[in-house]
């Protein structure tokens, strides 16, 4: 079949005009598989996002222990390397040809620059991501078999059509998610639960038909109830928990043992609490969060994806501290970094929107925020990062100075008479632009006060410019 036909009835391509593909699949190759042969390779750099024309190929990975794992078949139209592709680290199985088959293979940089600018096509690759995700997960995670819809016609008719995601972030005080059901965005809904710790707490909830909020119990698993009951019966868009194709949990601190998502079970809990050491401080109730969700959907399966997880690309010249090795070799004391998954997502979205692809970039990426953060990052690997062992270092932001000296510590302890706890107190709430601006708020708030003439706020944000 011609490559530029098979590409006008592709859900992937909806909406490209006939001169965009005749030049996409110039840009392109055909290759002819034989059968046996691999197109590509588990562990390898993805490198072109491949659609079969002709033919039959197998997907084959391997479990934990070593054993091999066929995850399915896939035929004529259905494509394959988009994980790789997207998620920027190494293939996760490998791709062998059944009979002999005719691929596109669409270069990196082509998918970059002409799928990566186009919201359908990436609209769909997000729902082809998430299933096959959740089918490489460990079936131990999801002992409860779950019905599947009526197969999909045309790409990927070996796929479930229905991807419910729920996404959790668990912090100290607050607890934040979203849903989103892939096919019919008129479910999904986001919300938080503010003042954790108290009797009681409060719940917003944002879906298309407005804001409702409520109180809840002031307790993280008493929470996660209620935002779980809300997505339930009548209210939501929900029978049963065991609905949820996947429940991901955003987690500050993966250390040195995840450079990428993980299936979460009680091997992976027991790894991060041993990480807690020198993990940010809201790790801790991340954790919480984690192991309450699980007790309340245990029939879902749960994934983490860390915010340090790009800077396992560093090299030891920008995460190493000039101290003695031993203190990173016995206990784990390096620049570990923050904000990776919004740094990341930017840097893609900016190769996307320049039609190049991120292989080929050198950005500076920037999250500006409460805490704010620089990162470097060249042809897609991270190279150097302005936070340090936790999200305080690097630059000032609203409550906190950023880096200082370290002697300014402890003349401030033997100044002013403050111990080690008082000290860390005063930086983390007397400190930051708003100490030296005399004003409260956030970036926003501040630098309106600066162009409203307030001279120290205008000098809070010439220093953190």
């Amino acid at each position: 079949m011609d490559p530029t036909t098979l590409l006008a009835d592709h859900p992937l391509f909806v909406g490209f005009r006939p001169a965009a593909l005749e030049k996409l699949c110039a840009a392109s190759e055909v290759r002819v598989f034989e059968p046996g042969e691999a197109i590509i390779r588990q562990g390898e750099a993805g490198r072109f996002l491949g659609i079969i024309l002709e033919g039959r190929v197998e997907v084959l990975g391997r479990d934990p222990d070593g054993g091999e794992r066929r995850f399915g078949e896939l035929d004529q139209s259905d494509c394959f390397g988009e994980i790789s592709l997207i998620s920027g680290e190494p293939t996760t199985a490998d791709v062998v040809a059944l009979i002999p088959s005719r691929v596109l293979l669409i270069p990196h940089r082509v998918f970059s620059a002409v799928l990566g600018a186009h919201p359908p096509a990436l609209q769909h690759l997000a729902r082809l991501v998430t299933q096959r995700l959740r089918q490489q997960l460990p079936q131990a995670t999801a002992p409860t078999p779950q019905p599947t819809a009526p197969p999909a016609a045309g790409v990927g008719e070996h796929l479930a059509t229905e991807v419910k995601v729920l996404v959790i972030d668990s912090g100290t005080a607050s607890l934040r998610y979203s849903y989103h059901d892939i096919n019919c965005e008129l479910y999904s809904r986001e919300g938080v639960v503010e003042g954790l710790g108290r009797e009681s707490a409060t719940y917003t909830l944002t879906a298309l038909r407005g804001k409702d909020t409520r109180p809840v119990p002031g307790t993280r698993e008493g929470a996660l109830e209620a935002i779980l009951n809300s997505l339930l019966g009548g209210e939501g868009p929900l029978a049963t928990t065991n609905d949820l194709s996947v429940i991901a949990h955003r987690i500050a601190h993966g250390g040195e043992r995840h450079a990428g998502p993980v299936a979460i079970d009680d091997q992976v809990v027991q790894g991060l609490r041993e990480m807690l050491p020198v993990a940010p401080p809201e790790t801790p109730a991340s954790l919480a969060g984690v192991e309450a969700c699980r007790k309340l959907a245990p029939g879902v399966p749960h994934i983490a994806v860390f915010e340090t997880a790009l800077y396992q690309s560093l090299p030891p010249s920008a995460f190493l501290y000039a101290l003695p090795y031993g203190l990173y070799r016995e206990s784990g004391i390096r620049r570990y970094g923050c904000d990776g998954l919004t740094h990341h997502q930017a840097a893609l979205l900016a190769a996307a929107h320049i039609e190049q692809g991120l292989e080929a970039l050198r950005l500076v990426t920037c999250c500006l925020g409460p805490i704010s953060s620089v990162c470097a990052i060249e042809r897609g690997r991270a190279v150097d990062v302005s936070t340090g062992l936790s999200e305080r270092g690097g630059l000032p932001g609203p409550c906190w100075p950023g880096d200082l000296d370290p002697q300014l510590v402890f003349h401030l302890c033997r100044s002013h008479g403050l111990s080690i706890e008082q000290a860390e107190t005063f930086l983390a709430e007397g400190s930051g632009l708003q100490a030296l601006a005399g004003e409260e708020g956030g970036l926003g708030e501040l630098w309106a006060a600066a162009e409203a003439g307030n001279g120290r706020a205008e000098l809070a944000m010439d220093l953190f410019a």
